[in-house]
Parts: C-alpha cells; sequence; structure tokens
C-alpha cells in the first residue's frame, strides 16, 4: 500500500512538538543551572559563616615600651603586643585602636622583629594559621598623635579587628597601691624613741609587683602665713612655695622602717610597679608631728668666764631645737650666785645659754676654774650635767 504523503498539517504539529521537548529540556537545564549556583552561593555563605565563626584571634600580651631612661611614671613610647591564632586558617588584621585611638596600618610595624610595609600587602597584618606573631606599635603612627599620649598609670585598652568584621581585645590596668602605716617604739638608752613601719604588701596587681618606691616628704621646716599676714613656722603647710624648705626621703622595699629625724609631720607617697612597668601612685598619706619621733638623746654643757651653754642633740648628733634647759646652782660657795635666765629653749642650732650673776649686784662674779661649787645643767629625762666651778667676788 502507498505511503500518504505528510500535509501541512502533520508537519506543524511535529515540529511544535519538538519544539516543546527543547523548551522543556532548555528549562529544565537552567533550572538545574539555577539550583546549581544557588547552592554554590549558600556553600559560599556558609563556608564564609564558618570562617567568621571559626575564627579566633587572642591577644596574649602587650608590653609597654619605656621612653629612655625610664621614669616611675612616663608616657607610653609603643607597644609590643604578642598575638596568636587559634584557627586553622589564616586571619587578616585590618585595624588596630588603642583607648580608641586607630592606629595608620598604613606605616611601617615591626612584625616578628622585622619592618613590614602595610602597603605592600593591602594594609593588612597577617595571622598564619595556629601561628604567632609579634608587633612592635609606635606610638608616632597612630592617626591622632596629639591625643595619643598615653602614660604608664593609664588603662590600656588594644582591639584588633579582622577583614572578617571579628574584633578582638585586651585590656591591662595599672596596679593598686596600698599603705599601711604602723608606729613602733624602742629604747634608745635616755628615753624612748618613735619610728615609722609603712606597708605596701596591700597593694594589687594583675600580674607581679616588682619594685615599691616611697617618697616621704618631712613638713616640720614649713612656714605660713599667720592671722595678720605675716609668715611664721607652720610645720606641715604642704603648700609653702619654698620648696628647700621640705625635706624628700626616698626609700624602696614592701615593707620599711624609716627613723624620723625631726618631729614631722610626714607626707608618704607610695608608688607600686608590675612586672608590665604599669604604676600606680597613692594620695597622700599623712604622718602627724610626733616629739617622740626625733627626741633628745644627750646633752652636753661647758663654761666660758661666767657663760655656761648647753647643747642638745638626738640620736643622730642632730642639734634640737625648742627643747627646755634648766640651769640651777648646786652649791654655792661664793654666796647668792644666780644664772640669767635660769631656764629656756634650745635655738635653732640646739644650743642655749645662761650667766651666772651675784644675785646681790654688788660687784661680778670671777669664776677662775674648778673649786668647791658647782652647777648643774638639766633637761627633762637626759642625764645632767655637773660642772664642779671655782668662784669669787
Amino acid at each position: 500500500m502507498a505511503r500518504q504523503p505528510l500535509d501541512d498539517k502533520g508537519i506543524s504539529e511535529i515540529i511544535g512538538a519538538l519544539l516543546l521537548i527543547l523548551i522543556v529540556v532548555i528549562a529544565a537545564a537552567g533550572l538545574a543551572m539555577i539550583v546549581s549556583q544557588a547552592e554554590q552561593q549558600q556553600a559560599n555563605r556558609q563556608a564564609l559563616q564558618d570562617a567568621i565563626t571559626n575564627e579566633k584571634l587572642g591577644i596574649t600580651s602587650i608590653q609597654l615600651v619605656n621612653p629612655s631612661p625610664p621614669n616611675v611614671l612616663f608616657p607610653i613610647a609603643g607597644f609590643n603586643v604578642t598575638i596568636q591564632n587559634l584557627n586553622v586558617e589564616d586571619s587578616n588584621i585590618v585595624y588596630i585602636t588603642v583607648n580608641g585611638i586607630p592606629y595608620n596600618m598604613s606605616a611601617n610595624v615591626l612584625i616578628n622583629g622585622k619592618n613590614d610595609n602595610l602597603n605592600n600587602s593591602g594594609n593588612r597584618i597577617t595571622v598564619p594559621a595556629s601561628g604567632i606573631i609579634h608587633i612592635s606599635l609606635n606610638n608616632s603612627s597612630f592617626l591622632s598623635p596629639g591625643i595619643s599620649n598615653f602614660y604608664n598609670n593609664q588603662s590600656i585598652v588594644m582591639q584588633i579587628g579582622t577583614a572578617y568584621g571579628n574584633f578582638y581585645s585586651k585590656t591591662i590596668t595599672p596596679p593598686t597601691s596600698v599603705i599601711t602605716v604602723n608606729i613602733g617604739s624602742e629604747n634608745v638608752g635616755v628615753t624612748q624613741r618613735d619610728y615609722i613601719i609603712l606597708d605596701g604588701s596591700g597593694s594589687t596587681a594583675e600580674g607581679q609587683i616588682l619594685n615599691w618606691f616611697w617618697t616621704i616628704t618631712d613638713g616640720s621646716r614649713t612656714w605660713g602665713p599667720n592671722s595678720t599676714g605675716n609668715w611664721t613656722p607652720q610645720p606641715g603647710n604642704w603648700n609653702d612655695p619654698i620648696q628647700g624648705n621640705f625635706t624628700i626621703v626616698p626609700m624602696s622595699g614592701k615593707v620599711i622602717r624609716y627613723e624620723p629625724v625631726s618631729d614631722g609631720p610626714f607626707n608618704v607617697t607610695l608608688y607600686v610597679i608590675d612586672n608590665n612597668s604599669m604604676v600606680s601612685q597613692t594620695v597622700w598619706t599623712v604622718i602627724p608631728q610626733d616629739t617622740n619621733f626625733d627626741p633628745a638623746t644627750t646633752l652636753r654643757a661647758y663654761i666660758n668666764g661666767t657663760n655656761v651653754t648647753a647643747t642638745v642633740t638626738d640620736a643622730y648628733n642632730n642639734p634640737l631645737q625648742n627643747v627646755m634647759v634648766y640651769f640651777t646652782v648646786l652649791v654655792d660657795k661664793a654666796g647668792n650666785m644666780l644664772f640669767s635666765p635660769i631656764s629656756g629653749l634650745t635655738g635653732s642650732n640646739g644650743t642655749i645659754t645662761s650667766t651666772i650673776v651675784n644675785g646681790s649686784g654688788s660687784s661680778p662674779i670671777i669664776i677662775n676654774g674648778s673649786g668647791s661649787s658647782s652647777i648643774q645643767v638639766s633637761s627633762g629625762t637626759l642625764t645632767p650635767v655637773v660642772i664642779p666651778i671655782n668662784a669669787t667676788y
């Protein structure tokens, strides 16, 4: 049987079916591509999120760079920083701030002791996977050098930010200085003497305190205005503008013993320094005046003609002012001997002089060496001085 030729309608139906199949195939391929791209994007987002989540840096230490020569209290010249990467992927640091002030990331920095221009690596510091780097920052490289004068008595907050948007920070704080004052007493032979125990063991620090530095200021010789405006001696006037009126004694140690050479008062300041060169300073601790801090221990006297001069000194052989001294006639073979004055206070050189006079006033007394008459010079509990004399009229 002969095949019948297709008419136009049949051909159109075949072509339509083929086109439909092609469209379906193309659509399926496009859908598959879209699904694949979406899955890839999701995988990329998940990988980024995992990278952000898994990134873990730590600032393990911040060491201050002291100026040269270092002082107890100093402006910080820079920082030596150790950063550790606790993740198995590299991390890139893109900013560093100290107390909110950004560091110039385009400046030269020392990374592991080598000069590395960050411009060559996109202003980034790479911390290798599971690695540690050491960075040296100079304070002159901060973006705001005029306000970046950090001192070692203030808290330092360092923050680093990474390319993933994570940030990590570390704070170091100065120690806390604490003073405890105790007054002790000891026998020095002829009297009791008080001494001062200064104890800084109550001070605390994040790390370890390495040094305790004390400044003891003696205010026994200060002056100040009285009610009429005249300047008179005023012990303990810490506002006395004459610095020479203060005696400053530096000492060091966790617990120290101070033996004053005056009655005071004293003000005490303690500086404690920790293992990171951070320092803390106490406010003044005032120790009131005490006459037993520097008591008289020795009385000496000699006669020159009719003048008897007494000298009072302390345990360090320093002359003592304002010590009462008494002059007494013990044995008077000449008759009617008197002292003028019979008592008085020592002057700034620790001495006072009294004169032997004839009480009747008829003629002057003549002292001619040692004899059967005697006089006595005394002061408080000190051993009195007896001087035999030969007195005539």
